[in-house]
């Protein structure tokens, strides 16, 4: 599983306004970055694609997972590609078997799932707009309160 969680450094003081506005911001973060991990995240069947939802939401954060138990193999990689960078082998009988490109394939050992970071790349995509959400947040609040 993948589990992301936007945090707050430090929180924010008690005037109302700063609350709101702090709300704001982490409600269009996490809604972006919703986004962006379902735009990057690869495509067979798009069960990762549709897997991704926000699980929590507190004053401080909001936590966004996968409910795909695939989703840290396929980002990270696997085999020689993956952490532990070795061959994968068959736990029972002498050899893996799976279909590809509509042919079975039968071999004694294989290399492993190269890793993809959609991860990575929807978290950068998200940093760069985080000024620009709290700006929004900040005049929306303003246009709010009448101020």
């Amino acid at each position: 599983m993948v589990k992301v969680t936007l945090e707050l450094k430090q929180p924010a003081p008690l005037n109302p306004r700063f609350t709101r506005i702090r709300n704001k911001t982490l409600n269009y973060t996490s809604l972006f970055l919703l986004g962006e991990l379902k735009k990057f995240s690869p495509v067979d069947h798009g069960r990762l694609q549709g897997s991704w939802s926000i699980f929590n939401r507190t004053n401080e954060t909001r936590t966004i997972k996968s409910s795909a138990n695939y989703a840290e193999y396929v980002n990270r990689g696997t085999g020689l590609y993956g952490p532990f960078k070795q061959k994968i082998y068959p736990k029972n009988g002498k050899y893996l078997s799976f279909i590809y490109k509509g042919k079975r394939i039968a071999v004694p050992w294989t290399r492993g799932m190269k890793p993809r970071r959609f991860v990575e790349k929807s978290i950068e995509s998200t940093e760069r707009r985080i000024d620009e959400f709290l700006i929004r947040s900040a005049i929306e609040t303003d246009n709010e309160l009448g101020e």
